[in-house]
């Protein structure tokens, strides 16, 4: 991963939404629940925002038929 000083000082959730996002590419409001137990995940992609970080979101229908949000996070804030 790097250097990770620009984690320093970021709240555990927030953390964990920028680490996931680093290993994966983007997130969904399922794997945020369900992989890292964090039921809020629009209202953390807001705090993201106000600390300096682009957040990009896409929608992607499922084969099943479901319409679903994957976010994309920058990977460090941009001030």
């Amino acid at each position: 991963m790097g250097n990770i000083n620009y984690l320093v000082g970021l709240a555990p959730q927030l953390r964990k939404i920028v680490t996931h996002c680093q290993d994966n590419g983007f997130i969904t409001s399922l794997q945020a629940a369900r992989d890292l137990n964090i039921t809020s995940l629009h209202r953390r992609l807001s705090d993201l925002r106000k600390r300096g970080y682009v957040v990009h979101k896409t929608t992607t229908k499922s084969r099943k038929g479901v319409v679903y949000a994957r976010y994309y996070i920058s990977t460090r804030p941009i001030y």
